[in-house]
């Protein structure tokens, strides 16, 4: 009986110390990766602080691998040092670092960017990037630039206005919207008609205008059909649609496909 007892214990013991060593591996191994990742950041550091642009550029675009991690405010103060940068290429590389993780530390200096920034380049990625905020509180600022003399930065705008959540403050800016759509530059056109996810009439009316108008070039014809997805049909534009169907360009005929399916499977006949 004695015997027994003590062979439960052995096992009971060995059971113990199979779990505790098992407990003290997984314990050890972050602390094998956090040394071999504080290695890398340790380079990236050294990086960024050479005077060559393009060892700094390096440094920024390897930033993104520690995010996240331990090492993320090291990481975050190493990109708003960079977004001040006298080269545009690293302001515009750090701009995009944060655009993946929109940190609320960042939001005031982005504002800043996007208002005052003398490079084209780098206000339009700083728009771009306070867009992924998706904060009605950066409205004035897309607001502001949509009327920019440069087509970059005022398509850079739309794209962001046009990410605002809740969804239905956007219709706020219907006015605005249409008025894009009439830029003088297809690119901003594009660029809304792609972006636009609200419906109203009067987006529709303009939708349908492009659509209809025989003279509408073809690049902006295809997002006007993207755009018209979800619409019900009047019958002249419907009409016009399925001229489409044998239109010369393969793209618009799927397009056109698409969106007479779309009417016929929810009902728009």
């Amino acid at each position: 009986m004695k015997n027994k007892t003590k062979n439960k214990v052995r096992v009971l013991i060995l059971i113990l110390l199979s779990c505790a060593a098992i407990s003290c591996a997984t314990k050890q191994e972050p602390k094998i990766e956090d040394e071999s990742l504080k290695k890398k950041f340790l380079k990236i550091q050294k990086y960024y602080s050479s005077e060559n642009w393009e060892t700094r550029l390096t440094a920024v675009k390897s930033s993104k691998e520690f995010l996240n991690t331990s090492f993320d405010s090291e990481v975050m103060a190493i990109l708003l040092m960079a977004v001040k940068d006298p080269h545009p290429k690293i302001k515009i590389e750090a701009l995009r670092v944060l655009s993946t993780t929109t940190p609320f530390s960042a939001l005031g200096i982005l504002r800043e960017i996007a208002l005052s920034e003398d490079n084209l380049n780098v206000k339009a990625a700083a728009i771009e990037t306070l867009g992924e905020y998706k904060m009605a509180s950066n409205s004035e600022i897309f607001l502001k630039n949509i009327n920019h003399r440069d087509w970059l930065i005022r398509e850079a705008a739309f794209r962001a206005l046009l990410k605002i959540e809740p969804m239905e403050l956007q219709k706020n800016y219907i006015g605005h919207i249409i008025k894009g759509i009439n830029d003088k530059n297809i690119a901003v056109k594009i660029a809304i008609l792609l972006n636009i996810k609200i419906k109203d009439q009067l987006l529709y009316d303009k939708i349908s205008e492009i659509i209809q108008n025989r003279k509408t070039k073809t690049s902006l014809l295809e997002a006007a059909l993207i755009a018209i997805v979800g619409y019900t049909l009047d019958d002249v534009t419907k009409e016009r649609i399925v001229e489409l169907l044998t239109h010369r360009n393969k793209k618009i005929r799927i397009l056109s496909l698409r969106v007479l399916k779309e009417q016929n499977q929810n009902g728009k006949d």
